[in-house]
């Protein structure tokens, strides 16, 4: 029936188009002057990301990581980040040494960082996190335009301490916050850290992760580091994964290759892995299409081209355990959240699924799929929630979480089962509270434009226990600290109106002063400001022509040259008439052929 309209009203197109008083050749929507179907650019292909890990070796390290667990948790990073990104590793005290330089990361890559990961050691005498951090985001900050995702991963348990002078600590401090955390922002680069010690800079550390949309972790102790990069490793290498329930997994026909990760408790055995088929599959006893990297914490089990059914691993239980796979039928967060959202401004959830990285459209194999998401906070269940499709044309689904979500620390649980597949994606993230209410106005000051931005704090918090500055930074990377004023309740900088080109970035430093005379520092996400584009000035009355003398009337084309206008038309709808049944015909039997691929894939899952 679609056809038939189609058809129809190509040939009422060609009726018009011979019509008499038709003196020019006509042309199709979509189809150029010269008889060519007009298409959209290619999209640019996607690149790999890039991840630099910076890990402390000073002094002090002898304390707090006695057992060196530094080793161990390096060789799992390194060996989980997928194949195809870049990475290098660095190690600082005093001064910086590159342990991997940065390299595309592949077998041979993660072979070298795993033996060169025993190099790591507690000789050091300072702890210079800014020369740390400046020297391996040095390729970044000098290209800001960045061809993939920067990820940053440091890990330290101390305060800066760069010399005996103490004065010369706080002068690298203040250079973090107010010059290499901006250039970090325009650089794109998100920085992730751990702390190993209550003694280490937390606000600082907090605060690197916060201003640049990383992440924060405390070890308490180093039997918990290995934990900690295994979060940081799910936050900057998003892989798929399939859900592991009771030590089971499905492992459906779409599946290339997949890795276990099996956390070991002390003097644990190694773990073992049993097929559909029941054969067991040990670090002593495997074929080899199996790679395996065992350390007494932990087992890194890979297996390639792997036997389709349920497996089961034979291990202990643990929240850090899970398998991800390699697979061109995907689910993926559209988009993820942010790792740090403001209170009141936590999105909708929302997944795809795509197939060889294109939306699956067809709604009879999306109605097959179930989606449902679980909020967790710790170990409670704050909501539980059923996505339902809301784009078919986008292969999404989504959901809107129960009311406000209260400030703190949450994990996203979202799981899909397509009856013969199923699919598992996970995210912690913060919600943090508003402390202040920021907001940005047009003013006039002393006849000229200005850009007012106002600080107020939330009911609760005392004013006067507040302490903010600012740093502002434009997209030349210059930077400087505007002048705040205080009016009641209220703190405001003034600053000139943006240009339409001006992209700005204001970072605010607060501190809150409690009663008994100890400083926090409150975590506030940076205020973006771009300059509005130029407004188009209204359009001038047309001028009062003067009167003319009469023109001549137009001469008529002669009959013979009207007509081979009207033949040419003929003969050119005509082509375009066959060109547009040609490409509805291919659209029909490309539509038809990609549903036979996917209800061949479905069978095969089955």
């Amino acid at each position: 029936m679609l056809a038939l309209r189609f058809f129809l009203l190509l040939i009422m197109g060609l009726a018009t188009c011979i019509a008499p008083g038709a003196d020019y050749p006509p042309q199709l929507p979509g189809v150029t002057a010269n008889n060519t179907i007009a298409t959209a650019p290619a999209p640019p292909a996607s690149q790999g990301d890039e991840v630099h890990i910076v890990i402390d070796t000073s002094g002090s390290m002898k304390k707090t990581d006695p057992k060196n667990l530094r080793v161990p948790s390096l060789k799992l990073l390194v060996n989980l980040l997928p194949n195809g990104g870049r990475a290098g590793v660095w190690l600082f005290d005093t001064t910086q040494v590159a342990l991997m330089p940065v390299s595309v990361i592949d077998e041979l890559w993660k072979q070298q960082a795993t033996r060169n990961a025993h190099s790591i050691n507690s000789r050091g005498l300072f702890t210079d996190i800014e020369t740390a951090i400046s020297s391996s985001s040095k390729t970044w900050i000098q290209t800001p335009e960045a061809p993939g995702h920067r990820h940053l991963i440091l890990l330290t348990d101390g305060m800066v301490d760069v010399s005996k002078n103490s004065q010369e600590s706080v002068a690298s401090q203040e250079r973090i916050a107010n010059k290499l955390i901006p250039e970090l922002q325009h650089a794109g680069v998100k920085v992730y850290t751990i702390a190993l010690s209550k003694l280490a800079d937390q606000a600082l550390m907090r605060d690197l992760a916060v201003k640049t949309g990383g992440w924060f972790e405390i070890a308490d102790n180093a039997e918990y580091l290995q934990r900690a990069f295994v979060e940081l490793f799910n936050k900057t290498s998003r892989r798929d994964t399939v859900p592991l329930q009771g030590n089971h997994f499905n492992i459906d026909a779409s599946i290339e290759e997949f890795t276990v990760l099996a956390m070991l408790r002390r003097n644990a055995p190694a773990s073992a892995l049993i097929s559909p088929s029941g054969k067991k599959i040990s670090l002593r006893q495997h074929l080899e299409n199996v790679r395996w990297l065992h350390e007494p914490s932990f087992d890194l089990i890979t297996i390639a081209h792997p036997e389709v059914g349920v497996w089961t691993l034979k291990a202990d239980m643990d929240p850090a355990n899970q398998v991800m796979v390699v697979t061109h039928l995907k689910m993926e967060q559209a988009p993820a959240l942010d790792n740090f959202t403001p209170a009141g401004n936590v999105p909708d959830i929302a997944v795809r699924f795509t197939d060889k990285n294109q939306p699956i459209r067809e709604d009879r194999f999306l109605s097959l799929i179930s989606v449902h998401a679980e909020l967790k906070k710790g170990d409670f269940t704050a909501q539980s929630l059923d996505l339902l499709k809301t784009d078919i044309n986008a292969g999404r689904f989504s959901a809107s979480f129960n009311g406000e979500i209260a400030p703190g620390e949450y994990t996203l649980m979202i799981s899909a089962d397509g009856k013969t597949f199923q699919r598992a994606v996970e995210q912690k993230f913060s919600v943090l509270e508003n402390f202040l209410k920021i907001e940005t106005r047009d003013i006039i000051d002393n006849g000229a434009p200005k850009l007012l931005v106002e600080l107020t704090p939330e009911p609760g918090l005392n004013p006067d226990s507040l302490h903010i500055s600012a740093n502002l930074t434009v997209q030349t990377q210059q930077s400087l600290n505007p002048v705040i004023e205080r009016s009641g309740n209220v703190w405001q900088i003034k600053l000139h109106a943006p240009a339409p080109n001006d992209h700005w970035l204001i970072n605010f430093n607060v501190r809150q002063k409690s009663a008994d005379g100890k400083e926090n520092t409150l975590a506030v996400k940076p205020l973006k400001i771009d300059g509005k584009p130029p407004v188009e000035p209204p359009p001038q009355p047309l001028a009062a022509a003067l009167p003319a003398e009469p023109s001549p009337p137009p001469q008529q084309p002669p009959q013979n040259l009207k007509q081979s206008w009207q033949i040419s038309g003929l003969l050119a709808v005509v082509i375009n008439l066959c060109a547009a049944g040609f490409i509805w015909w291919g659209y029909k039997r490309s539509q038809r052929r990609r549903m036979a691929a996917l209800e061949a894939l479905n069978g095969r899952l089955k």
